[in-house]
C-alpha cells in the first residue's frame, strides 16, 4: 500500500494551521485545480469529530464524488480523515500539527489502494503515488501562505496577534478543563462549580478584549482566534447581557463575513434555550428520560434543516447520529438523576435572569 509523508513548516500558530486544514471553504479555494465542491455533510466552515463531508471534484478528467469522515480528533495537535465512499478501495489521512520554537510544523501520511487489483497496484506507483503527492503538496503551501497571511502581527499600534494567542490560551485552558471532567464522569452532573469559574473568568476578560477592538473577527485575529472567541461566549452561560451583546455584534461579523454563521447558528439557538425558547436550528442538545441524546425543543423539523443547509450544518437527524458517537467517545453519560438535574438548572437559570421566577 502506498504511503505519501509530507512535513511542511509553517510561520503561524498551531491553532490557525490546524483550524485551516479541517475548513471546508479554504479546502475549497485550495483545491480549485480540481473544481472542489462539498455536496454533502458538512459543506461549510470547520469539520470536527464523527463528521462527514462529500466532496465532488475532477480528476483525471472524470468528475466523481469522495465522502470522508473525522474518524480521530484531537485539537490542535491531530486529526484523521477516512474515505467511507469513493473511487478508491481505501484512502487514510492523518494530520499532526507540532510546535517547534515558535512555528508549527505540520506533518501529513496519506495511505490510500486503488481499486484495480494488480493493475491498480502498478497505477498506485506509476501514476497515483506522483499525482496524489502534488495535490497535497500544493494544498499545503497554499495552507501555508494562507496561515502566515492571517497572521497581523501589528495593526494601527494594536498587536492583534498577542490578543490573538491570549483568546487561543483561553479556549485551550477550557477544553483541558472539559476533558479532565468528562474522564472523570463529572460533566453531565450539573454546571460544574470549577468550570463555571473558569468561564466567567473568561468572559469577563474577553468583554474587555470586545471593548478594545471590537468583535475579534477573522480579519483581525484570524480564523482560529474567532473561533476561540466563540467558543467562549458560548460558554459563558452565567454572563447573559455578555452573551446577548455579543450576539448582536457577531450578526454584524457574519454580514460582513467576517465570522462563520454557523457560529452564529450555535450562539442563536444557545440564548434561545436558556430563555426557555425554541430553537431555530437544532444545535444544542441535552438528555432524554430514555438517557439518549437529543435536540433540545425546537419549532418544526423541516424549517430546521432548511435553515441547517441554508449555512453548510448536516441535517438534524445525521446530527443526532454524530452527538451520540461523540458522547461515547468523550466518555459522557447521563446524569444520575437528571430529574433533579434540571430542577436545579431551572433554578439556576433563574438567579443568573435568564428566566423569570
Amino acid at each position: 500500500m502506498p504511503i505519501i509523508a509530507l512535513e511542511t513548516t509553517i510561520a503561524a500558530p498551531i491553532a490557525v494551521c490546524f483550524d485551516l486544514a479541517r475548513n471546508i471553504d479554504f479546502h475549497q479555494v485550495s483545491a480549485g485545480k480540481t473544481r472542489e465542491r462539498a455536496v454533502g455533510g458538512v459543506t461549510s466552515g470547520l469539520i470536527s469529530l464523527g463528521e462527514t463531508v462529500t466532496f465532488e471534484a475532477t480528476h483525471f478528467g472524470v468528475r466523481q464524488r469522495l465522502t470522508s469522515i473525522i474518524s480521530a480528533y484531537n485539537r490542535p495537535n491531530y486529526f484523521r480523515d477516512e474515505m467511507v465512499k469513493g473511487a478508491f478501495s481505501f484512502i487514510r489521512h492523518d494530520h499532526w500539527f507540532e510546535e517547534k520554537e515558535g512555528l508549527t510544523v505540520m506533518r501529513d501520511r496519506f495511505e490510500f489502494e486503488s481499486p484495480f487489483g494488480i493493475l491498480g497496484q502498478l497505477a498506485n506507483w506509476l501514476v497515483l503515488t506522483n499525482y496524489l503527492k502534488r495535490f497535497i503538496s500544493e494544498r499545503n503551501m497554499a495552507l501555508k501562505r494562507e496561515a502566515e497571511s492571517i497572521v497581523k502581527p501589528i495593526d494601527n499600534g494594536m498587536n492583534y496577534h498577542r490578543i490573538a494567542q491570549q483568546i487561543i490560551g483561553m479556549e485551550k485552558a477550557d477544553q483541558e478543563l472539559r476533558s479532565r471532567l468528562a474522564q472523570s464522569g463529572q460533566l453531565s452532573e450539573g454546571y460544574h462549580k470549577a468550570m463555571e469559574r473558569l468561564h466567567n473568568e473568561h468572559a469577563q476578560t474577553l468583554e474587555g478584549i470586545i471593548d478594545n477592538i471590537g468583535y475579534p473577527t477573522i480579519g483581525k485575529v484570524g480564523t482560529a482566534a474567532s473561533e476561540a472567541a466563540w467558543l467562549i461566549i458560548q460558554h459563558a452561560i452565567g454572563q447573559p447581557d455578555f452573551m446577548r451583546k455579543c450576539q448582536k455584534l457577531l450578526e454584524q461579523a457574519v454580514q460582513e463575513k467576517q465570522a462563520d454563521p454557523k457560529n452564529l447558528a450555535y450562539l442563536t439557538d444557545r440564548i434561545a434555550v436558556l430563555e426557555g425558547s425554541p430553537q431555530l436550528y437544532g444545535t444544542q442538545f441535552d438528555w432524554d428520560e430514555s438517557g439518549e441524546l437529543k435536540p433540545n425543543r425546537f419549532d418544526d423539523l423541516d424549517r430546521v434543516n432548511q435553515r441547517r443547509a441554508s449555512i453548510g450544518l448536516n441535517s438534524l437527524e445525521e446530527q443526532t447520529a454524530v452527538m451520540a458517537r461523540r458522547a461515547r467517545n468523550d466518555n459522557e453519560s447521563p446524569p444520575m438523576d437528571l430529574k433533579k438535574r434540571n430542577r436545579e438548572m431551572d433554578e439556576w437559570r433563574k438567579s443568573m435572569g435568564w428566566i423569570t421566577p
